[in-house]
């Protein structure tokens, strides 16, 4: 019997006998010229929708993939949301059109859109200002620790502050994260620092627009001063960091209103952040061999542990 293998050698680009490499999304010769929206192009499902939900920015289009298209594919749930995203970009004035998988490919450059792509002005984050007075009903501005209430498990509340994550994956996942958990706040560096990008937004499955739309998004053009006028405030200080002083989240004793601080994915805690911490605290790993040891975490894994040992994880 004779046994067919579907294997196919690999060919590097722009070698001999290598196919040209071009981006899937590459037009034919005769294709008309694409003129997209102005905006950035936010993609994924559930991004889009709650970009239109929170309705923080100013919308220019909705592409939707044409669905006389034979070969895309969407699940029952995929198409209600598709449905849902229309009828509120409809309600909202926001223009509609059908355009090809390779129109919607170009306009996001190849990401995973799920065949929807909406243009719109990027979000703005407000600067951070603990010593303002806040506006009704605004929690940013002052924060003494006389004001803000318990959160709902009942603890202090915990402001994430990240300073200079550069991956806009990590930065979309934190912010998920920091919203599932019920973080009171997320504080990001202004420079140096991944931008509030689609991509971020499709990584924050659109936890990133509900941030801002509640305020509990800030942005500081100097961290270390940040921290400092939030340690007069009356807030605690914690770096997440390994070393001889470090206290393992398990033991660490959330007492009051506590800023979390996420260093970068590289270098982690500068030298200047780590001096404005109270406390600095580590996640303790599994002994492991030599020859296989892996002695760290994600940010974004590392960050969803210890918001969750601060904010859920057992009374101290």
């Amino acid at each position: 019997m004779r046994r067919f293998s579907t294997f196919r050698p690999w060919k590097q680009p722009g070698r001999a006998g290598a196919k040209d490499s071009k981006p899937r999304w590459a037009p034919k010769a005769d294709a008309p010229k694409v003129v997209l929206p102005p905006g950035e192009a936010l993609y994924g499902i559930h991004g889009v929708r709650q970009a239109l939900r929170c309705n923080q920015r100013v919308f220019h289009k909705l592409l939707l993939r044409d669905t006389n298209d034979s070969k895309a594919k969407k699940s029952s749930e995929d198409d209600r949301h598709l449905k849902e995203i229309k009828a509120m970009a409809v309600a909202a004035g926001v223009p509609v059109v059908y355009e090809s998988k390779w129109t919607l490919n170009h306009a996001t450059d190849d990401k995973p859109h799920q065949g929807v792509v909406l243009f719109a002005d990027a979000l703005a984050i407000p600067e951070f200002a603990p010593e303002e007075p806040p506006a009704a009903g605004d929690a940013l501005g002052q924060l003494s620790v006389v004001t803000q209430p318990l959160v709902a498990s009942g603890r202090p509340p915990v402001i994430l502050a990240l300073d200079e994550i550069h991956d806009a994956q990590n930065f979309g996942a934190v912010l998920r994260s920091a919203h599932f958990l019920g973080c009171f706040a997320v504080l990001t560096s202004m420079r140096h620092s991944a931008p509030l990008s689609p991509a971020v937004l499709r990584a924050s499955v659109g936890a990133a627009e509900v941030l801002v739309a509640e305020n509990r998004l800030w942005e500081t053009r100097n961290m270390h001063q940040a921290l400092a006028m939030s340690k007069d405030l009356g807030w605690d200080v914690v770096g997440a960091c390994s070393g001889a002083k470090s206290v393992s989240a398990t033991a660490f004793a959330l007492t009051k209103p506590t800023i979390l601080v996420m260093g970068n994915e590289h270098r982690g805690l500068k030298h200047n952040i780590k001096q404005c911490c109270d406390s600095v605290v580590t996640i303790p790993g599994a002994p492991q061999a030599d020859a296989s040891k892996v002695d760290s975490l994600n940010l974004s894994v590392a960050t969803g542990i210890l918001l969750y040992q601060l904010l859920h994880g057992n009374a101290q």
